[in-house]
C-alpha cells in the first residue's frame, strides 16, 4: 500500500512545478495512505499483528468481507474527526 502512494510523490512534485499549491496534495496523499491502509487487512502493521494473534490464539481465520465493515468504521470515524 505504501509503495503505491510513494509512486505518487513525483506526480505531486510535478503538479507543484506547474504553480499549484502542494500542501493540500501532500496532506491528501498522507491521509489517503494512512486511512486507506487502516481499512485493509494488510495495509497496516497493527492489522497484520492482530490478524496473526487472532489466528494463533483463537484459531480463527478472518475473511475479508467480515473484516471490511469493522475497519470501515475504524477508518471512517477517525477521518471524520480529523
Amino acid at each position: 500500500m505504501i509503495s503505491g502512494f510513494a509512486s505518487l510523490i513525483p506526480v505531486v512534485q510535478s503538479i507543484g512545478n506547474l504553480g499549484f499549491s502542494m500542501a493540500p496534495l501532500w496532506w491528501a496523499l498522507l491521509f489517503g495512505g494512512t486511512y486507506g491502509g487502516n481499512i485493509t487487512m494488510i495495509g497496516s502493521t497493527a492489522n497484520i499483528v492482530v490478524l496473526g494473534m487472532l489466528e494463533k490464539e483463537c484459531n480463527y481465520y478472518m475473511k475479508f468481507f467480515k473484516w471490511l465493515p469493522i475497519e470501515l468504521l475504524g477508518g471512517v470515524l477517525p477521518m471524520l474527526v480529523a
